[in-house]
């Protein structure tokens, strides 16, 4: 067990904005917004829209790299679970946080090595679709814990929940961006300038951090604590419930369309449930959030809550039935994939201190939920057809409660 203190729900022992153990200061402190930590989310918001992109751009634009160079399904596929294992170990890496300007340069360092890879992808095709993935998805586990910290350290104890609703909802908006990105540059101009604009942005953001850190001339200081954090039980059933969790809704955003369609179901019916869900999970990682920050709402019990209407969901859509696949799809979505933004606030509040080795075992079980379980439901699809497929998705939301019930409460309410 870690030393990092008994109780998460002490507010005033985490460190609030400007505090002399925050990671520096913030950017229009004397406004409200500053106040609050709003540049922080806008820049946490950024980081993780721009580190998606080796993951989503390659699916938005499919057709078109099928057409030119003849990658199918199964190449999607793997470039998904490459992201996802680089994920994993991204995520590993970045146990040992640090406080200061260091958190700001590794992630304007690590935006630029996504820029990169994007940026070969386009020229070298062959080679950077594959490395990037890898990359990318290094890049992205390894951003996420030192995001959370910025968070934690930067924006108003009141807000916390909320703020990191925010970052969670940035993911499926971050699917928005893409895929509009491709009628507005990439069929007109082709893919090759998408994955080039994309490497530009992600520079842009990179070079601004670096050049901010080194403006303010903050210097290095030290690790969040003295101690590593050592994965305890409570941390590992979150990680675990992370990887149930992340497992159901991988699965969603990667097959429900498909299912659906199979089903009987138009394509435009499936689009707009599938786009529908994607919605709902981004409003209920703030309206979570949002809960949590205005009232004594104990963090396992939703989180529970959650995973069980996901389980609900994913085993309405068994049933081939409109109204039921309807039902079935805003429960998966919005329970079975609208708890991120919790999982990971209540892993940093539950170790102050350590808040970014803490969201680094979370994010590594939620990475490993994203390599295999989309993996395990493509298999199961094609041995035994969706019903079954979907049944698993259900086991999996009910073994994310199973894994709280285990944790304890000690730390976490």
């Amino acid at each position: 067990m870690s030393s990092a203190g008994a109780s998460p729900r002490t507010e005033s022992r985490r460190p609030g904005p400007g505090s002399p153990t925050g990671s520096g200061r913030l950017v229009g402190g004397g406004a409200l917004g500053g106040a609050l930590g709003v540049p922080t989310m806008v820049l946490v918001t950024l980081v993780t829209v721009l580190s998606k992109g080796p993951l989503f751009l390659p699916g938005a634009v499919s057709d078109l790299l099928q057409r030119d160079l003849g990658l199918g399904p199964g190449g999607i596929g793997l470039i998904i679970a490459l992201y996802w294992t680089g994920s994993t170990y991204g995520a590993y890496l970045s146990r040992r946080g640090a406080g200061g300007g260091v958190v700001e340069r590794r992630i304007g360092v690590a935006l630029l090595a996504t820029a990169t890879v994007l940026v070969v992808t386009a020229v070298w095709p062959l080679v950077g679709l594959w490395a990037g993935a890898v990359v990318g998805g290094l890049v992205y586990g390894y951003t996420q814990p030192h995001t959370n910290f910025l968070l934690v350290r930067r924006c108003a104890p009141r807000v916390q929940g909320v703020a990191f609703g925010i970052k969670q909802a940035s993911i499926p908006l971050a699917v928005l961006f893409y895929s509009l990105a491709v009628p507005a540059i990439a069929v007109p101009a082709g893919w090759r300038p998408l994955f080039l604009v994309a490497g530009l942005l992600c520079a842009a953001q990179g070079g601004h951090l670096l050049t901010f850190t080194a403006a303010r001339g903050t210097r290095s200081r030290a690790r969040q604590a003295a101690e590593r954090l050592t994965l305890d039980r409570q941390l590992f059933a979150l990680a675990a419930a992370g990887a149930c969790g992340a497992a159901v809704g991988n699965s969603l955003g990667g097959f429900l369309f498909s299912s659906l369609t199979h089903d009987g179901n138009s394509t435009l019916t499936a689009s707009l449930l599938v786009s529908g869900g994607s919605v709902l999970a981004a409003v209920v990682r703030i309206v979570v959030g949002r809960r949590v920050d205005r009232s004594p709402t104990r963090p396992l019990r939703l989180l529970m809550l959650l995973f069980l209407l996901g389980a609900a969901g994913t085993a309405l859509l068994t049933v081939p039935l409109l109204p039921a696949q309807l039902l079935g799809t805003l429960l998966a979505f919005g329970g079975g994939w609208g708890w991120a933004g919790l999982l990971h606030h209540t892993a940093s509040a539950a170790y102050p201190g350590h808040e970014a080795a803490a969201t680094a075992y979370t994010q590594m079980g939620v990475s490993i939920g994203g390599a295999l379980g989309p993996l395990g439901f493509g298999l199961l699809i094609t041995a035994t057809g969706h019903t079954l497929a979907w049944w698993s998705m259900t086991a999996l939301a009910l073994a994310a409660c199973l894994c709280l019930t285990r944790a304890g409460h000690s730390r976490l309410d």
